[in-house]
């Protein structure tokens, strides 16, 4: 219970049927720290199914430890399938167009294979405007729940093995950027079916704002401008004129509200934000407009509004602060103007409890 490894305890390992029936038992011994490996052959007739295998250190008793595997026939894939989408991506509500090439593996083709699959529509990582790849648009901050549909209309490869796929695409209302994972499967005369999928960017509906980062987090210092290249484009990507677009810097603070339910006291992340400056730019269609606020440690968002267009709003960090998750209110956040440190030099770290 300390950790500590037991070394000479006997272990009997026991591996159990699928159908809870004792198939067999070893005594393993202690191959050096409380370690030990056990090899369980399995015959050619072996019961398909979830198998168990569970260890004891007193056989009477209850197992100290157990684990299952599955047991299932293998059949190695007999077709090869390439998916090729005839546009990079694809305008909100429209649907996509995929070409499917299905061949088998002794090189004919896969003919009168009927095709089915699904589409999830999700939120992507950054912009899905094209040319603006590395930017940001949307609100990062705003959840959106990922929405799955079946292709009703199915298809039916040629003679030569290919079929053009018409993939609908519902439209969603979302304040952030969203992509569609497009799942095919073809389905083998032995019942067997052969799948690949492709994610196609959804360009947005209307015109938006889009913002990049000219720095990376972990080298912005406390004291330091935060830069930023800021447009107003279509959803094609071609560039707009938009003159007093708005922009605020908020600082953001969380906090753990806690809370009971249910007889039970459970806590939730709560978020805060504090502007810390705003200003007004004009963006031009001949090319980005810039922003720049200077800023200390700590988390920060920039919202950009523009009458018009969607709004965009960038999230970021300033001071070196590692890889540590904050999910627990007893997570210290600690921000330092620094990676790396020499002898002699002043370490500056600042300490947000919760």
């Amino acid at each position: 219970a300390a950790g500590m490894a037991m070394s000479g305890l006997p272990l009997t390992f026991v591996a159990k049927r699928p159908d809870g029936v004792e198939y067999r038992r070893a005594a393993v011994n202690d191959a050096g720290q409380g370690g030990r490996a056990w090899s369980l052959p399995l015959t050619a007739g072996a019961a398909r199914g979830t198998w168990r295998v569970q260890v004891y250190a007193d056989p009477k008793g209850k197992p100290a430890g157990e684990t299952t595997f599955l047991v299932e026939d293998y059949v190695p894939e007999r077709l090869n399938l390439v998916l090729t989408p005839r546009q990079e991506s694809v305008a909100a509500g429209q649907p996509a167009e995929i070409d499917v090439q299905a061949d088998y593996l002794y090189g004919a083709p896969g003919a009168e294979l009927e095709i089915s699959g699904e589409v999830t529509v999700k939120a992507a990582e950054g912009a899905t405007v094209p040319g603006l790849k590395g930017w940001i648009t949307g609100l990062e901050d705003e959840a959106f729940e990922s929405v799955q549909a079946d292709i009703e209309e199915r298809g039916t490869t040629d003679a030569k093995g290919k079929v053009m796929m018409t993939v609908p695409i519902a439209e969603q209302t979302a304040p952030r950027p969203l992509e569609a994972k497009i799942v095919l499967r073809v389905g083998e005369a032995g019942g067997r079916a052969t799948e690949r999928s492709l994610t196609l960017p959804i360009r947005p509906s209307g015109p938006v704002l889009a913002a990049k980062k000219l720095f990376k987090d972990e080298t912005l210092t406390e004291g330091a401008n935060a830069e930023f290249d800021v447009v107003a484009v279509t959803p094609e990507g071609q560039k707009l004129n938009r003159a007093g677009a708005t922009w605020v810097l908020n600082r953001i603070d969380k906090r753990y509200q806690w809370f009971q339910s249910d007889g039970r006291w459970a806590f939730e992340p709560i978020k805060s934000t504090r502007k810390m400056a705003d200003g007004r730019v004009d963006l031009s269609a001949n090319g980005a407009a810039k922003v720049a606020v200077p800023v200390e440690m700590g988390q920060y968002r920039l919202d950009i509004r523009a009458e018009g267009a969607a709004p965009v709003s960038v999230s970021f960090s300033v001071g070196w602060s590692g890889a540590g998750t904050e999910t627990t209110p007893d997570l210290l956040e600690t921000h330092l103007d620094k990676p790396a440190y020499r002898p002699g030099d002043t370490l500056k770290v600042k300490l947000n409890p919760r």
